[in-house]
């Protein structure tokens, strides 16, 4: 059952988090952090959030998008709508394109566009950002999705690259113009220890087993972290605001193809946010020894082996049900 306040409280972090009229599905779970810091871990963060914003439209304060993201459960709107701020006034398209004093931070344009004119949806791009140019505006960088909406009126803007990739590139429209971040998708997690390390868990099961083994035992991890499936690539660079000084992950998640396939893959991305990924391998192989198996082709799908260098196996096993009671602490 929801609690009576739950949807005053998350109103409260919406507009504490973001300023804009459009607020996308990771700003809702960062204000959900802010406003339940008690209940993190909990697994109970979507249906918070989905009676919640079911209560916040009844009260006509904001609009959800038809589209929803169907990896929460139950699924959430994409993006909700804020009708307590102002719509957004559209950029126009000048008259004469020759005649527009251009922003100084645009003096590439005569140069892009010397053979001929450029298209309708590039110009309306360009003019719009020499009005937010010219208007002095604060140039701190925030997410992308805020900057674009503030330029653009168009949330996806910057995303879809509008009016095309001519005017999108280094030295022209890009982050340093605009000053905008690529927000990383927010990682829950739950703080157990000390160190550089962080181990994050793919199960939710397991992660919660994990949690409670440690609490007021010593724990070799800084936290443990749920990484949510095929999120977790897209978590990885929130892990160093979350927990500064972070260099290692260890993680943890199903003996199937693409449980494996995971840490295997998130070492790139790893490496760009500056963290060391690895598989937390003294679980993999208690896993082995405890967990239940499975029969599993491995013959017709096992890219995931490939890539973490392994052969053939007739089995799989699923990590939901392992305890992790003594390998996670010292």
């Amino acid at each position: 059952m929801p609690r009576p306040d739950d949807a005053s409280r998350l109103w409260d972090a919406i507009r504490a988090v973001s300023s804009t009229r459009t607020v996308p599905l990771a700003r809702l779970y960062e204000a959900y952090t802010l406003a339940f810091p008690d209940r993190i871990g909990h697994g109970t963060v979507d249906t918070t959030i989905a009676d919640s914003l079911q209560t916040l439209e009844g009260q006509g304060l904001l609009r959800r998008s038809l589209r929803t993201d169907s990896r929460a459960n139950p699924p959430l709107p994409t993006r909700i709508t804020r009708l307590d701020l102002p719509e957004p006034i559209p950029p126009t398209d000048p008259t004469d394109w020759y005649a527009i004093n251009w922003h100084p931070s645009l003096r590439w344009i005569p140069t892009v566009f010397s053979s001929g004119r450029p298209g309708p949806t590039s110009r309306a791009t360009l003019t719009a950002v020499n009005t937010w140019l010219k208007a002095d505006p604060d140039l701190r960088p925030i997410a992308a999705t805020e900057r674009a909406l503030e330029v653009f009126g168009d949330e996806k803007a910057i995303d879809r690259r509008v009016g095309g990739h001519t005017i999108w590139a280094p030295g022209r429209l890009d982050e340093t113009l605009l000053a905008y971040d690529v927000e990383p998708l927010p990682m829950v997690t739950t703080t157990t220890g000390h160190g550089s390390r962080v181990l994050v868990i793919e199960n939710k099961a397991t992660y919660h087993s994990a949690v409670r083994a440690v609490a007021g035992r010593p724990c070799r991890y800084r936290a443990i972290g749920f990484g949510d499936g095929n999120r977790f690539r897209s978590m990885l660079p929130s892990i160093p605001q979350l927990h500064p000084g972070v260099t290692e992950v260890d993680y943890f998640g199903d003996l199937d193809s693409a449980g494996l396939d995971m840490p295997a893959t998130a070492v790139t991305v790893g490496s760009e946010a500056g963290i060391d990924v690895r598989p937390a391998v003294d679980l993999y192989l208690w896993l082995v020894d405890l967990g239940r198996s499975r029969p599993h082709d491995w013959a017709t799908d096992n890219t995931g082996l490939r890539r973490c260098g392994g052969s053939a196996s007739p089995d799989a096993c699923s990590g939901g049900i392992l305890p992790v009671h003594a390998a996670v602490q010292q």
